[in-house]
């Protein structure tokens, strides 16, 4: 019989890299379902200081903070990766802010700035539709001020 070629091949979709500083069981949980199951890859550290020596020789698309940190300590962080890495999405959780904590992390250009997850749900209808690539090949970013801290 003669052969026709190979079956067409789809290419999967590229992984998508995350690292994550640890924030606890509950929380830590809550990122994984909700990030596994849309195919990211997670690495966990145990606090920025890890991160810093990361980012330095690998590169993530994304990069969560730990819950147990705050805004200030945070914000450091992210002056420091954006001196390797300008570009680099950052996500802020916390499970205390204050408005000028808010408001400084718009200005240091965080992706978004989130508290107090709880659920899967709250997790996933709050910012991972964002990260999602759009049907035409760019990435879609949602920003308003009540959704930057996790309101919306």
């Amino acid at each position: 019989m003669p052969s026709y070629g190979a079956a067409p091949t789809h290419s999967p979709t590229p992984e998508r890299a995350v690292l994550v500083v640890d924030s606890g069981a509950e929380v830590n949980d809550l990122i994984d379902d909700v990030l596994t199951s849309e195919g990211w890859s997670i690495k966990r550290v145990a606090d920025n200081q890890a991160v810093l020596s990361l980012v330095a020789t690998s590169p993530f698309d994304l990069i969560i903070t730990g819950a147990k940190t705050h805004g200030p300590e945070d914000l450091e962080l992210l002056r420091k990766i954006r001196g390797v890495r300008p570009h680099q999405r950052l996500i802020i959780l916390t499970e205390k802010w204050t408005p000028g904590d808010v408001i400084a992390a718009i200005r240091e250009g965080a992706f978004s700035y989130l508290y107090q997850l709880r659920s899967s749900a709250a997790l996933s209808s709050k910012w991972c539709a964002t990260l999602w690539p759009h049907p035409a090949g760019m990435t879609a970013w949602k920003f308003s001020p009540r959704s930057l801290i996790g309101l919306a």
